[in-house]
């Protein structure tokens, strides 16, 4: 057969099979749902040590998950709500990272684990699902010492790259230089917190969770869990002319009496009289003088 010929067949076959592809309906998301046996990363037997799947908003799936997500014609990104199938209450969202897994198993971060409430090697349930574009996200932090870090929102745009969804009520974990840090997601919105207030509604509840894929996402921040403001220190009292010259009635800068001996220029330390303050060492106007004339006067308390 002449060579041209049988590429022509194999194009045409091609070109086939590509239209029949892209035609196949695609199935809703809920289509896919499979129970597996969930382990956390530390489980995983290659790559388990990686942060971005240790602290991250990912899951390893087994390559027959791959399968049936293109068979269904899935919508990417693909993006999975988690269920404990003995705990109603405990769900979540996640994205799929690999298809490396084991059969029959699932590996899931350590953070998600606690989640769902599950030990290693209990069922989970994992359904597809589509999720809207978030806009607007409010974390809170739960260790005070993230207000440390340098630049938190650089730290945080880096760490939510390992995420493909969140979930509102979940607590996330990141890593910044060897610390872990985690984060309570508060509040998700599909709408920019600077808009409109008729716009700004909240997630619904039936969907609690955003898809934070290629999308403009504003973070905001809580006060982190226990932080207290630091004391203020009291001002400092003002320095007045008197209190330089020592005549503020006895205070010093702090607001306490000077004992009458020490305060500069004074002579109410001699004794035999009475001070100002009530001290009964001194005695004003006490001593002889004269007048310009030679004549001779008396103090107080002198006797002629």
């Amino acid at each position: 057969m002449d060579p041209a010929a049988l590429f022509s067949q194999f194009a045409g076959a091609g070109s086939f099979m590509g239209a029949a592809l892209s035609t196949q309906p695609r199935a809703p998301p809920n289509a896919f749902d499979e129970h597996y046996r969930a382990y956390s990363v530390a489980m995983l037997p290659r790559g388990g040590d990686r942060e971005n799947v240790t602290y991250g908003g990912k899951i390893i799936m087994p390559p027959s998950s791959l399968a049936r997500l293109t068979q269904l014609n899935f919508p990417s990104p693909w993006m999975f709500q988690l269920q404990n199938p003995a705990n109603s209450a405990a769900s979540t969202h996640a994205g799929v990272l690999e298809f490396i897994a084991d059969e029959g198993c699932v590996y899931l971060p350590h953070w998600m684990m606690k989640t769902l409430k599950l030990s290693e090697g209990q069922p989970i349930r994992i359904t597809g699902a589509s999720l809207p574009k978030g806009k607007f996200v409010k974390l809170q932090a739960q260790e005070t010492s993230f207000v440390e870090v340098s630049d938190p929102r650089a730290v945080l745009e880096q760490a939510l790259r390992n995420f493909t969804c969140l979930t509102q009520g979940d607590i996330i974990e990141i890593c910044y230089n060897t610390i872990v840090f985690g984060f309570l997601v508060m509040e998700t919105r599909t709408t920019s917190q600077n808009g409109p207030p008729s716009s700004r509604s909240t997630t619904p509840s039936t969907v609690p969770g955003i898809s934070v894929f290629e999308t403009d996402l504003e973070v905001d921040f809580a006060t982190p869990k226990g932080w207290k403001e630091p004391p203020r220190p009291a001002p400092k009292p003002v320095e007045t002319m008197a209190s330089r010259l020592g005549l503020d009635g006895g205070k010093n800068a702090s607001g306490k009496s000077t004992p009458a001996g020490s305060r500069p220029g004074s002579s109410m330390g001699i004794s035999g009289g009475t001070t100002l303050d009530g001290d009964l060492s001194f005695e004003a106007f006490k001593g002889k003088g004269e007048t310009l004339n030679g004549r001779k006067t008396k103090g107080k308390g002198i006797k002629a």
